[in-house]
């Protein structure tokens, strides 16, 4: 799991990032060199949680999550399982 810290610390980059950049691509990059396959796992599932925080998904988070996940070096098996354990039971 990644640390409150370096959450925190990725956080700060991300935004100063935002102000400079016009694409994914590069922020995927500093995490495939920096993070491990557990680490990277571990940011997808997050992002499953931010996606399904409104209670559902709409197809724009449904690309992005795809693409995030090809851009992280990661294959569709490793996507699903981390939606399948974030996403809200029926009756949750």
């Amino acid at each position: 799991m990644v640390s409150r810290d370096d959450a925190d610390l990725l956080e700060k980059e991300a935004e100063e990032g935002i102000r400079k950049s016009v694409d994914l691509w590069q922020f995927a990059n500093l995490i495939n060199e920096h993070y491990s396959i557990e680490e990277k796992l571990d940011v997808i599932e997050l992002l499953w949680r931010i996606v399904f925080v409104d209670g559902k998904m709409n197809r724009y988070e449904d690309y992005l999550m795809h693409k995030l996940t090809k851009l992280l070096r990661l294959s569709d098996t490793q996507l699903i399982d981390a939606k399948l354990k974030v996403m809200p039971k029926k009756g949750d």
